[in-house]
């Protein structure tokens, strides 16, 4: 389990979109500025830049809730952005704040902030823009190994209750939609006649609110889904909840499978067949994006394996 902290600098700074910590020094803080694939701080992205940008003063004390992946995934917003306030609730409760420093530009973003009770004055972290806090608060990351701790899910599901049970079918197929290399299930509408027999119906989850979506998936029984963040949702499920992962040949995420351990899901996943596995050749990332072609009758023969367990 990761350490569980909030780190204090004086003149801290918060660098790009992903909120690396810098000292006034210049030290990078690699242990709360984590990224993508990088095990060494020598590896860190702020480095691959000659100056840190143009600095953006905030008086006061500031909270980070940045980290990398929170600018534009609603899966890393959850784990990486919004459960640090819980970090920072633990280790100083009752504290205040002149401002918090986190992406709020997209609608579900500031709706995810407003139901979670995360108020005050907002600053967007941009990229090639430092900000200077007279006084930084960084709580540790508990997602830094995408491992979504389950004290973590179980702050998210208190923290973001459902409302109102919608009355809609509860076996589920979220879909990507139909653009290339954006991890599609290439061969959606041929398996969606053989889904629905089964009861089940299309959904994409960018189409609902906040609120909409905690609701429609804390009411679901099987969900099905090529791997992706609206996948994510299932944070709110109840516990026994079936789900079918699918993923490319070239990249494979256990992201999805933690959170499932930790709501106690019947869980299953299906690999494309091709070269690669997971990860794929090119490194962890590679094939991150390829779409996942799957034969429909292995995709119906496992959910029928699922909805018989």
């Amino acid at each position: 389990m990761p350490a569980t902290f909030t780190l204090e600098i004086d003149r801290g700074r918060l660098v790009g979109d992903f909120g690396a910590a810098i000292t006034p020094e210049g030290v990078l803080d690699h242990q709360t500025s984590t990224y993508f694939g990088v095990s060494d701080w020598r590896e860190h992205p702020v480095f691959l830049r000659p100056t840190l940008g143009a600095v953006q003063h905030v008086p006061g004390t500031v909270l980070s809730l940045t980290a990398r992946g929170t600018a534009g995934n609603y899966y890393h917003f959850l784990y990486d952005a919004l459960a640090r306030h819980g970090i920072v609730e633990e280790c100083l409760p009752g504290a205040r704040f002149d401002a918090i420093v986190v992406p709020h530009a997209a609608g579900y973003q500031r709706q995810l902030l407003e139901l979670a009770g995360i108020e005050g004055r907002f600053v967007q972290p941009v990229r090639g823009r430092t900000v200077l806090a007279d006084r930084l608060l960084v709580p540790s990351n508990p997602n830094w190994a995408l491992q979504a701790p389950p004290s973590v899910v179980e702050w998210l599901r208190k923290r973001l209750p459902p409302k109102q049970p919608p009355a809609t079918p509860t076996r589920l197929y979220l879909t990507r939609g139909s653009a290339p290399q954006t991890r599609r299930y290439v061969q959606e509408e041929q398996l969606l006649p053989g889904l629905e027999r089964r009861g089940f119906v299309r959904l994409d989850p960018g189409t609902l609110t906040v609120q909409e979506q905690i609701d429609t998936f804390a009411a679901a029984e099987v969900v099905v889904a090529p791997h992706g963040a609206g996948l994510t949702n299932i944070t709110f499920s109840p516990p026994g909840v079936k789900v079918l992962e699918l993923f490319p040949s070239t990249y494979v995420h256990r992201g999805l499978w933690a959170i499932c351990q930790a709501i106690e899901a019947d869980y299953r996943y299906l690999v494309a067949d091709g070269p690669g596995g997971p990860g794929g050749p090119g490194g962890p990332n590679a094939g991150i994006a390829d779409d996942v072609s799957i034969p429909p009758a292995r995709v119906l023969a496992a959910v029928d394996a699922l909805l018989e367990s």
